[in-house]
């Protein structure tokens, strides 16, 4: 990399952090977090409650492969953990999706304090506020048991497709760095520092509505995953056509909480009631925003459904968007004028070479 790059993408990261810090400061903290959001945790938060195999060691593991990513979830000696934990929660390898939520809730304290240690410290009552618990003895208990199941997390991603760009490409990490607990009041867990620095060296913020993460896990199970994945979705799409319009199938696809077309089709023809009802009762209970079809038609069938998108209208701008946007429109006239840079020193070289063979 030239040290000109260099020089850009160093100013480009200074200005955003500055903006972003602003922004954090003027966000209602009721309603929305910081918080930073990628590929690879959006691939963990969907396949913590996912089923999983279990092999000889003892261990759960889940693949998921699509496009552009092959990713699998390993809950390390999760037979043995599976005994200490309640069966209601944590079975087959499947884990609540409170394990999720506290994911999300000890990365959002990191944002908060700029990511200067890679130990989070989140008070219970805190995160009682997070997720809207009122019981603090439940939640201890809860958080207990999903901690036992973060510190044996371990991740393996690799691109689906090998080129000259990403021949070298690869994660294989742990999510725990070694200390945890509750102290105090306090929630604390060490993220692994190769886990932890993929979050803090990235450049923009999410900002996660918090009924998000209070959802309700009994009577909407599949609402958490839904809201997360179209925040995600959004956030990726800042600007672009399709920033507010997702598919049904890249919906059902990241929501493993929702039954799999493939097992049901097989013992029942019960499609319309095991998936699109579950799936559109647990958006029409979000708040943040309204949703709608592409069609006005009636969608009972199951091809006609996965193959329909789904149209996002917010009732609130989402924190964050703007800075997001003016950032991509100032990198762009960088990049436009370091290429005109390039063009004029090409040109000029072009004109000295020509003047020196004249000479001779």
């Amino acid at each position: 990399m030239s040290k000109s790059k260099l020089t850009i993408s160093e100013t480009t990261l200074q200005e955003e952090q500055r903006a972003q810090s602003k922004d954090i400061s003027l966000i209602d903290p009721k309603r929305y977090k910081p918080y930073k959001q990628n590929q690879l945790l959006d691939n963990i938060i969907r396949e913590l409650p996912n089923y999983k195999q279990l092999d000889m060691f003892g261990n759960a593991s889940s693949i998921n492969k699509n496009r552009t990513t092959n990713f699998e979830l390993i809950i390390e000696n999760y037979k043995e953990l599976e005994e200490k934990l309640s069966k209601a929660l944590y079975s087959n390898g499947k884990a609540n999706q409170s394990a999720g939520k506290l994911l999300d809730s000890l990365l959002i304290s990191l944002s908060e304090t700029g990511f200067k240690t890679s130990t989070a410290t989140l008070p219970l009552k805190k995160y009682a506020e997070f997720t809207g618990k009122t019981d603090l003895k439940e939640l201890r208990k809860r958080v207990t048991s999903d901690l036992q199941v973060l510190k044996r997390v371990k991740v393996i991603s690799t691109p689906t497709k090998r080129t000259k760009n990403n021949s070298n490409d690869y994660v294989n990490t742990y999510l725990f760095g070694g200390t945890d607990g509750i102290f105090n009041g306090n929630i604390v867990f060490k993220f692994n520092e190769d886990f932890f620095k993929i979050f803090a060296e990235q450049r923009h913020f999410l900002y996660l509505p918090l009924e998000a993460l209070q959802s309700n896990e009994k009577k909407n199970p599949h609402t958490y995953l839904l809201y997360k994945k179209i925040v995600s979705h959004k956030r990726i799409n800042v600007g672009k056509p399709r920033e507010n319009i997702i598919k049904v199938k890249e919906l059902y696809n990241y929501v493993t909480t929702l039954p799999r077309y493939e097992e049901i089709s097989e013992t029942s023809r019960q499609i319309g009631k095991r998936i699109i009802a579950p799936f559109e009762r647990d958006l029409d209970v979000i708040k943040e925003f309204k949703w709608h079809y592409n069609t006005q038609v009636p969608l009972t069938d199951f091809k006609d459904w996965i193959n329909a998108d789904i149209v996002i209208t917010w009732n609130n701008e989402q924190p964050g968007t703007e800075s997001i946007i003016a950032g991509q429109k100032k990198q762009q006239k960088r990049v436009e004028k370091a290429k005109q840079r390039a063009i004029g020193k090409a040109e000029a070289e072009k004109i000295k070479a020509e003047n020196e063979q004249m000479s001779f």
